[in-house]
């Protein structure tokens, strides 16, 4: 008897769909970060996650209503626990 097919959506799918919605499509979202419309199209399909060096610039396209930690909190956790350095962010590393 076949397995039945995972009906769950990872939570960073349903963030990077919600940010290619905000900037407009995921091909807006493609020529906004100068990729190809196909990868931004598996990142949504769950064929492959955001990867974490367009988080930031995702985050800036959406004015912070998708944020890094939503794309990849695998990758960004200092924000979502309260752990961010004082400096974070400054270019003080």
């Amino acid at each position: 008897m076949p397995r039945p097919l995972r009906k769950t959506t990872k939570p960073q799918t349903k963030a990077i769909r919600a940010a290619c919605e905000i900037v407009g499509s995921t091909t807006k979202m493609a020529q906004a970060l100068g990729i190809h419309d196909s990868q931004v199209s598996q990142w949504s399909t769950e064929a492959r996650g955001v990867p974490a060096h367009y988080c930031w610039k995702i985050e800036a396209l959406t004015q912070g209503r998708i944020t890094c930690e939503q794309l990849r909190p695998d990758v960004f956790v200092s924000r979502a626990y309260g752990n961010a350095p004082a400096n974070a962010g400054q270019g003080n590393d």
